[in-house]
């Protein structure tokens, strides 16, 4: 398997590595974490020793990348495909907050997966469904049931980071953690 979301969390992961980490991000959008690994293998099955993004770029270059996206049968296509093709130039390693949102159709909860998962002292929360069930069950913080607005993300984001910061947790850890719970839940 080429991502394995149950061991996200690495912060030496090569070019490669971030590259398939960041497509996970697209991909797993109004999915749940299998399906998109799933889809990524088939997405990245024919690359060979090509990079990722070098892969879905010669893939682009010749109009098919769309078509490509379609066969995976990842939905969203439209979405992931401007995802996808805006990325392609991304310095993932360098890259901060503000640039990799502003890939189209990549949203705050996407962004801050990448970044806690791959980047150490990330103090960022990544407020999935997951998470936004324990902070209503668990910490008796009112949330929606999904992922919220810019604003009210930011507002829930402030209350989870000191909750997390009093419980001694690395943000990678205490997100995993939760995650693994909930996720494992019928």
């Amino acid at each position: 398997m080429i991502f394995d979301p149950q061991k996200i969390t690495n912060f030496k992961r090569n070019e490669n590595e971030l590259q398939i980490l960041w497509l996970f991000g697209i991909l797993v959008a109004g999915k749940n974490s299998t399906i998109a690994a799933n889809a990524l293998e088939k997405l990245l099955a024919k690359s060979g020793k090509q990079s990722p993004f070098a892969y879905l770029k010669s893939l682009e270059n010749k109009g098919k990348l769309y078509d490509h996206l379609v066969d995976t049968k990842c939905g969203q296509y439209n979405r992931i495909h401007k995802a996808i093709v805006q990325s392609l130039e991304l310095p993932l390693k360098s890259a901060n907050l503000e640039t990799l949102l502003g890939v189209h159709g990549v949203g705050n909860k996407s962004v801050r997966m990448f970044l806690v998962h791959s980047r150490p002292n990330q103090k960022v929360a990544v407020l999935d469904v997951h998470l936004l069930r324990h902070m209503r069950e668990d910490l008796g913080i009112e949330t929606p049931k999904n992922t919220p607005s810019k604003k009210m993300y930011i507002e829930l984001e402030k209350k989870l980071l000191e909750v997390i910061e009093k419980s001694g947790k690395t943000f990678a850890d205490y997100d995993l953690e939760v995650w693994k719970r909930y996720s494992n839940k019928k």
